[in-house]
C-alpha cells in the first residue's frame, strides 16, 4: 500500500495524476482520501526489484509529489469476497 500527498492539489494537477497513475497496471486500485494523505494506492509487485521500479521510478517520474509512505501487508486477515447485498 502507497500513502501520497501531492505538492499542488489544483484540479490540472489531480487530473494528471490521476490520469498517469491509470497507466501503472501494478496500481490495482487508488482512492481520493481524506486525511493526512491525498491518495491510497495498492499495488502488486513481484518482488522488491519491482516494487522499486513502481515507486521509485514510475510513480515518482509523474511528478508533483511531495510525500510517499508506503507499507507492507504481513498477511491477509480478511479478503473482499462481494458486497453483503441480498
Amino acid at each position: 500500500f502507497m500513502n501520497i500527498t501531492l505538492d499542488l492539489h489544483s484540479e490540472e494537477c489531480m487530473q494528471h495524476f490521476e490520469a498517469e497513475i491509470m497507466k501503472i497496471d501494478n496500481v490495482i486500485a487508488c482512492h481520493n482520501i481524506s486525511g493526512r494523505y491525498d491518495y491510497l494506492l495498492h499495488l502488486v509487485v513481484k518482488d522488491m526489484d519491482d516494487f522499486h521500479n513502481v515507486s521509485m521510478i514510475r510513480i515518482r517520474k509523474i511528478g508533483n509529489i511531495k510525500e510517499m509512505n508506503t507499507s507492507f501487508s504481513i498477511k491477509e486477515i480478511k479478503s473482499f469476497k462481494g458486497l453483503p447485498i441480498k
